[in-house]
C-alpha cells in the first residue's frame, strides 16, 4: 500500500514537473513570437528617385553645413569631412534610437538625425570631420578616404528596450568608383557574430 502511494506520488511530481516546464517554455516561445514581432532593424535605404522629395541635411560641429539631398540618398563630400548615412527601418517595430559612432573613431561630431524611428522610415547618421589633419594615427579624411577601413554604428533598441541591436554599414573605395556602403551587419548587442548581414559591390 504504502509503495503504491509512493509510486503515485512520484508520478505525481513528474506531472506536475513537466507541466511546468512546458509552460515555461511556451512562456519563452510566446515572448520570442512578441520580441520578433517588435524588432526593428535598421539598414540602408535606397533614395526616391521620383518626384520632388527631398530633404535638408544638417552636420554638428566643425562646420555645421547643411545640405539639401533627394530622400534617403547617401550624401558627402568627396574628402570624406561630411558623411550623412540614411538606415532605414525595414524591421516589424518601432526602433529607438540609443547612440552612433564610427570606426575608427574621428575627432568631430556624430549626429543622429531623429529619436524613433518608425517601421518603413529612415533616420540618417551625420558624420562631420575635423581639418586640416587629425591628431588620430590615421586621418579618414583626403580624396581616397574610403580605401582605409571606415564604418558608421547606430544603436538602437526596440519600444520596450528588450532587444538592444547595432546596425554596422562598413565603406569600399575603388580607383574608378567613389565611396559605397559595401555592407552592413546587424548585431545583437554585445555579440560578435551578426544576425543579418547585406552586401553589395556598387
Amino acid at each position: 500500500m504504502n509503495d503504491s502511494l509512493t509510486l503515485a506520488t512520484l508520478a505525481l511530481v513528474v506531472i506536475t514537473l513537466g507541466l511546468v516546464i512546458a509552460t515555461l517554455w511556451q512562456v519563452r516561445l510566446n515572448r520570442r513570437s512578441l520580441d520578433l514581432s517588435i524588432r526593428p532593424l535598421l539598414a540602408e535605404t535606397d533614395p526616391v528617385v521620383e518626384g520632388p522629395n527631398v530633404e535638408d541635411v544638417q552636420f554638428g560641429p566643425p562646420g555645421r553645413t547643411s545640405l539639401r539631398v533627394r530622400l534617403g540618398e547617401l550624401a558627402l563630400n568627396e574628402d570624406g569631412t561630411n558623411i550623412s548615412l540614411p538606415f532605414r527601418n525595414i524591421g516589424a517595430g518601432v526602433a529607438v534610437i540609443t547612440g552612433a559612432t564610427t570606426d575608427p573613431e574621428v575627432e568631430g561630431s556624430v549626429v543622429v538625425a531623429r529619436k524613433f524611428v518608425p517601421v518603413g522610415e529612415h533616420v540618417r547618421v551625420n558624420v562631420s570631420v575635423q581639418r586640416p589633419e587629425s591628431t588620430l594615427p590615421v586621418p579618414q579624411t583626403g580624396h581616397w578616404w574610403a580605401m582605409k577601413p571606415f564604418a558608421i554604428l547606430i544603436q538602437y533598441t526596440d519600444a520596450e528596450g528588450r532587444q538592444p541591436l547595432v546596425s554596422r554599414a562598413e565603406f569600399r573605395q575603388a580607383a574608378t568608383q567613389g565611396p559605397w556602403v559595401a555592407k552592413i551587419s546587424v548585431f545583437k548587442k554585445g555579440k560578435k557574430r551578426p544576425f543579418a548581414v547585406g552586401e553589395s559591390t556598387v
